[in-house]
């Protein structure tokens, strides 16, 4: 992503993304976490890892993947730097993703260096042919990563959409969560959790 668009991006995000991501709406967003995660958002796309389309002509943005490269040639985890939140959802969406990816050595399982981890996959809401440009990303983003070297990329999926999407391009499912259990120590949403159970 240009970093002329990072605040286009980042507008879009707090427009369409943070107000319908699951978890979010799963345990609530203070406005303190608000500000929280809106800086790692940020520190995501500054990596420059991060894909984006736009139109040719009016540079309109259809949609973005931000991501990160993870080195994993020492055996490690693709796991975020462990941490202390300011908010309790914070620590509890961090603390999430990290027990996902726990103990999947991805060196071993799948052989490889390194790991494209997609953090998030957005499509603007009013754009037609969405379908298409959901496509144009991935497609794009598999021809980044074989010019990186890279050979597996990872995700978490948190409600059926992403599910979906995620199997249609031949993600592997490897490891499934009950919201439930996880989040056992939060007052949670049920209507949300009535929409999605799990997270994989």
């Amino acid at each position: 992503i240009p970093k002329n668009y990072f605040s286009i991006v980042m507008k879009l995000l707090v427009k369409y993304y943070i107000p319908n991501y699951h978890l979010w709406r799963l345990l609530g967003l203070s406005k303190e976490g608000f500000t929280e995660y809106l800086n790692k958002l940020y520190d995501w796309i500054s990596e420059g890892s991060s894909l984006i389309a736009i139109h040719p002509q009016t540079g309109k943005v259809f949609g973005f993947i931000i991501g990160s490269i993870m080195d994993v040639s020492d055996g490690s985890k693709v796991q975020d730097k462990i941490a202390k939140y300011e908010t309790k959802e914070m620590q509890g969406v961090f603390d999430f993703y990290n027990f996902m990816y726990h103990a999947i050595d991805f060196n071993l399982v799948h052989n490889t260096d390194l790991i494209y981890n997609i953090r998030i996959w957005m499509v603007v809401p009013k754009v037609t042919r969405k379908s298409h440009i959901i496509y144009e990303l991935f497609i794009a983003l598999l021809r980044y990563c074989d010019m990186q070297g890279i050979k597996t990329v990872t995700t978490i999926a948190t409600k059926g959409e992403d599910r979906y999407v995620a199997k249609c391009f031949g993600f592997q499912l490897i490891k499934e969560v009950d919201y439930y259990e996880f989040f056992k120590d939060y007052t949670l949403d049920e209507q949300v959790l009535e929409e999605n159970f799990f997270g994989y």
